[in-house]
């Protein structure tokens, strides 16, 4: 297709709602910069025929300026209304386009529908050649998680004409989380606040960016393991906005511990995969097929899980290193300490508070920096 040439049809297909809601207004700037103004059509089962609809575009208007047709469920058109269709693309009456609107999502293997399309499918079913400069087909995806940053990245430079680095990206998908249409929301914040043409920073998005995800409760236990006092803190001024469960973030704390208390176990017999791992970390390939299999030989992971599936467990919350950072004796008395918290909130002599919760956590994130015979000593007073 010609760069400077609107094409008559364009299937839009994915799961990425911005980023497809994105393309079909940049279209539509195009057609309205041509055309002066633009009003839109949309085919209702229920309040027309699809013919009907059709042979609407096929007619002149009583109005200035271009029409865009808008078709949804393409998957419920009969052969005859796509080839009816596909004449009508051929024709195109000036000012008239077609936009198609594939199924969004993913279905279950019990409710995926047999007939559903993919564009370059639909465009084949149709009669038309996917080369042909009328034609124009769009797909967007939501990322993966570990994709979300270079998303970011492209979107500043596509729709905000800003250059961003990864860092920048990284600490803006931290920040606001994995959700497509707030990271959007956020960096059309940073473009009216920046001046022209200025690159969105990592300290851009500290000074600029004011929302904060969603803190999961899982996330909580990596924040101690790794060290992340500030972010520790940030996290659980957040938790207690809302409603606090000692004995379930107990739970929380106890599992991840005891996960790491597993992985250091299978390290220490297979050194050589875990220093495989440390040495490829620049190469994703191989990371994650390393990290797949200390997941899988820890229990962190089933046989049957898929190799993505170890970037979410194993490789974004730094989980070997976290493993590395806690000795033995310092998983020991963590689990002292959860006992404790639990024995002491349930007979009345701590309060399930913030500042309790706080102090347990910091209790557990700075035993790998005390002495470690000091621990040893205390653990030998520990009653068991």
């Amino acid at each position: 297709m010609a760069d400077d040439r609107i094409p008559v049809l364009t299937v839009f297909n994915g799961d990425d709602h911005v980023s497809l809601e994105k393309e079909q207004e940049s279209i539509a700037e195009k057609i309205r910069t041509e055309h002066g103004e633009l009003s839109y059509e949309r085919f209702f089962a229920s309040e027309e025929s699809f013919e009907d609809f059709i042979s609407r575009s096929l007619s002149p208007s009583m109005f200035p300026g271009a029409r865009v047709f808008c078709i949804a469920d393409s998957e419920k058109l009969t052969e005859s209304e796509l080839k009816f269709l596909a004449e009508a693309v051929k024709t195109h009456v000036e000012g008239v386009y077609f936009f198609i609107l594939l199924e969004r999502g993913k279905s279950s293997g019990k409710t995926k529908n047999k007939k559903a399309y993919t564009p370059a499918s639909l465009i084949k079913k149709m009669g038309l050649s996917s080369n042909s400069d009328d034609v124009n087909k769009i797909s967007r995806r939501v990322p993966r998680e570990y994709e979300m940053p270079e998303w970011v990245v492209k979107t500043a430079s596509s729709h905000f004409s800003r250059k961003m680095d990864k860092p920048a990206a990284e600490q803006l998908v931290d920040m606001v989380g994995t959700d497509t249409g707030r990271l959007f929301s956020e960096l059309d914040k940073l473009d009216i606040y920046l001046d022209n043409n200025k690159k969105i920073t990592k300290e851009s998005v500290d000074v600029i960016t004011d929302a904060s995800r969603d803190v999961k409760p899982y996330e909580i236990p990596g924040m101690i393991a790794r060290g992340e006092a500030a972010e520790l803190i940030k996290s659980i001024n957040l938790i207690f906005r809302g409603s606090f469960s000692a004995p379930f973030y107990v739970t929380v704390l106890f599992y991840h511990f005891w996960k790491l208390a597993t992985l250091r176990s299978f390290a220490v017999k297979n050194m050589k995969l875990i220093r495989q791992y440390k040495k490829n970390s620049g190469n994703y390939k191989i990371t994650i097929e390393v990290a797949y299999k200390i997941g899988v030989g820890s229990g962190l992971l089933k046989p049957s899980d898929k190799y993505g599936k170890a970037y979410p467990l194993v490789i974004k919350p730094q989980i070997i290193e976290q493993a590395q950072r806690y000795k033995e004796v310092h998983l020991k008395h963590t689990i002292f300490y959860l006992r404790d918290y639990d024995s002491n909130i349930k007979k009345g002599i701590i309060k399930a508070d913030k500042n309790t919760f706080l102090d347990l956590c910091f209790k557990i994130m700075k035993l790998p920096d005390a002495d470690k015979e000091r621990h040893g000593e205390i653990l030998l007073q520990h009653r068991v």
